[in-house]
């Protein structure tokens, strides 16, 4: 992920849904294009500025992760993004997911 200056940087903003008591205490990892570039914590919000372009997202915690979702930004936009844990566990490595990830602009 390389970080543009101007009018040619867009941005993601991720925002950790608040409530609830799991994961409370825990920081999820927000990972773009395959790099960890910033931890969120419970009610949390970040801005991460990126080029404009196709970007792949997840967030990750232990082992346990997200499904990735496949952005195209356009140059100057804000793509918002919404996470939140699921219901329950996945049984096991790679088993099922344990963060819900959705796009929510």
């Amino acid at each position: 992920m390389t970080e543009a200056s101007g009018a040619s940087t867009s941005t993601i903003t991720v925002s950790r849904v608040p409530g609830g008591w799991k994961d409370r205490l825990r920081r999820y990892q927000v990972v773009i294009d395959g790099e960890q570039v910033a931890a969120i914590k419970h009610g949390e919000r970040v801005d991460l500025p990126v080029t404009p372009g196709k970007h792949t997202v997840f967030m990750k915690i232990s082992w346990a992760r997200s499904p990735q979702l496949e952005l195209d930004v356009a140059p100057g936009q804000v793509v918002t993004l919404e996470c939140a844990p699921t219901g329950s566990p996945p049984a096991g490595p790679g088993a099922a997911t344990y963060i819900d990830l959705r796009r929510t602009s």
